[in-house]
């Protein structure tokens, strides 16, 4: 047996069985002291608190598997966007070695050199200097004529 006290002011207590003293709790449902004052138990039962957090954890799974989704996608895109700005950047770098002779600077700290007899280097030389030395060494062969060659 339970004793319970009347939520109204001098009533008083009254004893009431475990097992329906557990049962008001988890249903929340009204009851009457002896005096007639209807009395409820406050707060959430335990099982509605577990339903609660159950509801919640589904919400964070939905939204962390939604936001998971939208993260693979981006990286999808981003990766497609990556290489079409390759394809981009290796048409326009072949355009602009088509127009030029000598040593040329492709991007910072990055040269090539293009012979006016058609010759180009496919090499990336870290110093203007590399590119000279081996633009010079091309020049200084024979074979340096009006054929169109690609050095390696």
């Amino acid at each position: 047996m339970a004793r319970l006290t009347c939520a109204h002011s001098n009533c008083g207590t009254f004893l009431m069985d475990d097992a329906l003293v557990q049962r008001l709790k988890r249903t929340g449902d009204p009851f009457y002291c002896p005096g007639g004052h209807e009395q409820h138990f406050d707060g959430a039962s335990p099982e509605a608190k577990l339903r609660e957090r159950i509801a919640e954890l589904e919400q964070e799974v939905t939204r962390l598997t939604e936001r998971a989704k939208n993260t693979r996608e981006q990286l999808f895109d981003t990766y497609d966007e990556l290489r079409d700005e390759r394809a981009r950047r290796k048409h326009v770098e072949a355009l602009y070695l088509a127009g030029q002779e000598g040593v040329v600077e492709i991007t910072d700290d990055v040269y090539r050199w293009v012979c006016p007899c058609g010759a180009s280097c496919r090499t990336d030389f870290e110093t203007r200097g590399e590119a000279y030395g081996a633009y010079d060494d091309h020049r200084g062969r024979d074979a340096c004529d009006e054929t169109e060659q690609v050095v390696a």
